[in-house]
């Protein structure tokens, strides 16, 4: 029997969080950010774990809105009410969270924390499990905030409320090809992959969307880090500094409503191969332009799902100033920053911060295609991680009418369908095959067995939890065949981690996919599914690889 439920879906317990935490972050909700900073600081010295009574552990109220995001490891959490985050971190040992940063930034009257990210940082030859904390706020601001809750950037890009922030890094998609196949061209991946660009995407009420580029932010932040800068306290935003990173700044037209947006980045004909054309795909969609330079997908109402892309390459990046840097940070840091940021443009010197006047235009993009409904809005749109040709494949999406849309992004055909699931969260896991040896193993096997064999095989499953009936159902990809089905209870969000930190694209990041010596394979960076009761109790969606094969 207990083989037979290995090879069956499990939700396994990842970690609790204490219920004086809960406790706190439900009060936040109704209560000023000066009482519960003071709560959160009385309770600094005590140990985050749960009581020894016997009393019943609280749940934070079900009608109040909170914002969640983990690390693609699942080892740090972000808990957000509208006033107030908590930055959470596994005690691995004890399957414990423990708090470890806190804060707030608003800083003006009535100023609201509208969306949320932790970002996962890969730092080359350092310990992995560094992160950043990027909040958007109804006032249009994003500041970036380090682990321990010490504000880093704040930026004024746009004057409406910040409706959502998404991470697109790059993944190297060679883990179904065979090790002989990838040794011949190493070389050739390794030239391309340094090229593949990563992403922050925040969309903003009114249709706007800014794409911050990703090494330019990648380089900002990681000069605070060696800066050793332990930044400053959660205060009102002050001149310390001047630093920058590139971003474009967009507005889709032709749409009564943008309530969410991917990017989907660059044309793969725009950009170089990860692989050799030989072992590329070398069909391309009609939806998006040969050559386009960026591509979006966003989801509303007339229309309700909409394709967009163009191909001007000639508009550089807008270079943002900052508003907010930690005043510790040398001039000789900044000058280093404007040496390694001279690729994309010029560095403007301090302004005394930002303010309406130097928020940049959006520049209006096209429309490609469009799906309308006049009775139906799309509210989310949940992409895939990257599948063995590189290309984001597939994408969830919910609907107002309680349906679940199973999209092929790049060929604009809906797969699958799945009804009567109103208010539908949706996330994705990536299993790999088990059968291939483990690390120990393969250090001993020898170079001639390690040459013929083939990296392992990863497989994609689609969960859906539907908060009314309680019910979460795991259905493998891509024809949707359900092989799981739990009965939760309802009060759990689910929420799915990114799939590699930011900076893996640089140089030193294919490091990132090479632990265990498996080169080639993407053993790091699998997507992952978390569910989080009101009781603070997280629990890890683990589907075996033979759910796949069954």
């Amino acid at each position: 029997m207990k083989t037979a439920s290995r090879k069956q879906p499990q939700l396994l317990l990842h970690g609790r969080i204490s219920h004086n935490v809960l406790a706190t972050l439900a009060a936040s909700a109704s209560r000023s950010i000066e009482e519960v900073g003071e709560q959160f600081s009385s309770m600094h010295s005590e140990t985050w774990g749960w009581s020894s009574e016997s009393e019943s552990q609280p749940s934070y109220h079900q009608n109040n809105k909170y914002l969640f995001s983990t690390s693609d490891t699942g080892k740090h959490l972000v808990w957000a009410s509208q006033n107030y985050f908590v930055i959470l971190a596994l005690d691995e040992t004890k399957k414990e969270f423990k708090v470890v940063g806190q804060g707030s930034g608003c800083f003006q009257e009535g100023e609201r924390i509208t969306a949320v990210l932790c970002l996962p940082f890969f730092m080359p030859s350092a310990n992995n499990g560094q992160i950043f904390v990027i909040l958007g706020y109804n006032t249009g601001y994003i500041r970036i905030f380090t682990e321990i809750g010490n504000l880093r950037i704040s930026q004024l890009l746009d004057i409406s409320p910040i409706l959502d922030i998404k991470l697109r890094t790059a993944n190297i998609p060679t883990f179904s090809l065979p090790a002989s196949v990838q040794s011949s061209s190493q070389k050739t991946s390794h030239q391309s992959f340094v090229e593949i660009d990563e992403e922050i995407t925040i969309l903003f009420e009114g249709g706007k969307v800014v794409s911050i580029d990703g090494k330019s932010l990648w380089t900002i932040l990681r000069i605070c880090i060696s800066s050793g800068n332990i930044g400053i306290s959660d205060s009102p935003p002050t001149t310390g500094g001047s630093t920058s990173f590139a971003y474009k700044k967009w507005r889709f037209e032709d749409n009564e409503a943008v309530l969410d947006v991917v990017s989907c980045g660059p044309s793969y004909n725009a950009t170089s191969h990860i692989l050799d054309q030989s072992y590329s795909s070398s069909a391309t969609t009609a939806l998006f332009p040969f050559q386009a330079t960026a591509r979006y997908i966003t989801v509303g109402s007339n229309p309700m799902l909409s394709y967009y892309a163009t191909t001007d390459s000639s508009r550089p990046f807008i270079l943002a100033v900052s508003s907010m840097v930690a005043s510790k940070v040398t001039s000789a840091v900044f000058s280093l920053a404007k040496t390694l940021l001279t690729a994309t443009g010029t560095i403007p010197g301090v302004d005394g911060g930002s303010s309406m006047a130097n928020i940049a235009p959006a520049t209006s993009i096209p429309l490609v295609l469009s799906l309308k409904d006049a009775n139906r809005k799309i509210t989310k749109i949940i992409m895939s991680p990257a599948a063995a040709d590189g290309k984001y494949q597939l994408a969830a999406l919910t609907d107002s009418l309680g349906r679940v849309t199973l999209l092929d992004v790049e060929e604009g055909e809906i797969i699958a369908m799945f009804k009567g699931i109103r208010n539908a969260q949706c996330g994705w896991v990536e299993t790999m095959d088990d059968e291939s040896e483990s690390e120990e193993d393969s250090i001993k096997t020898s170079p001639e067995r390690k040459k013929r064999a083939t990296c392992k095989r990863i497989t994609l499953f689609l969960v859906i939890y539907s908060p009314i009936r309680g019910v979460v159902e795991i259905h493998h990809m891509r024809h949707g065949t359900r092989v799981g089905n739990f009965s939760i209870g309802q009060g759990w969000n689910l929420i799915t981690t990114a799939s590699a930190p930011l900076g893996t694209s640089m140089a030193a990041g294919l490091s990132f996919y090479e632990r265990g010596g498996r080169r080639g394979c993407r053993n790091a960076g699998l997507a992952k599914c978390f569910l989080i009761s009101p009781q603070g109790e997280i629990k890890r969606v683990h589907v075996p690889f033979e759910c796949a094969i069954k």
